[in-house]
């Protein structure tokens, strides 16, 4: 035969089936938090490093063109032999590095 309960006992019953399926709402939607800031976490830190890199990339980039500009200023002037192959050098790896960067660019 078949238990008989009282309205407060069903009520009760309803209450704790609600408060545990609460509880685990509750619980996934922090772990569903935990990964997100996880995630963010992640995104910041590479994208602090992508900063930082291309700081570096710009800094390099412009001290390579003063460093151009510097030399071709030199060249108007009076240059020896070993200031005219210190320049090609130079203008030639600028040449080669603006290659390969464009070439990067493109993959």
């Amino acid at each position: 035969m078949a238990r008989r309960y009282s309205a407060s006992q069903i009520r009760n019953k309803i209450r704790q089936a609600q408060q545990k399926q609460q509880q685990a709402i509750n619980k996934y939607n922090q772990q569903v938090r935990r990964y997100n800031q996880g995630v963010k976490n992640a995104v910041n830190k590479y994208n602090q490093a992508v900063r930082a890199h291309n700081v570096r990339v710009r800094a390099n980039r412009q001290r390579v063109k003063n460093e151009l500009a510097r030399l071709s200023r030199q060249s108007s002037i009076s240059t020896t032999t070993r200031y005219v192959v210190y320049r090609t050098s130079v203008e030639t790896l600028h040449q080669s590095y603006t290659r390969l960067e464009k070439s990067m660019s493109r993959e």
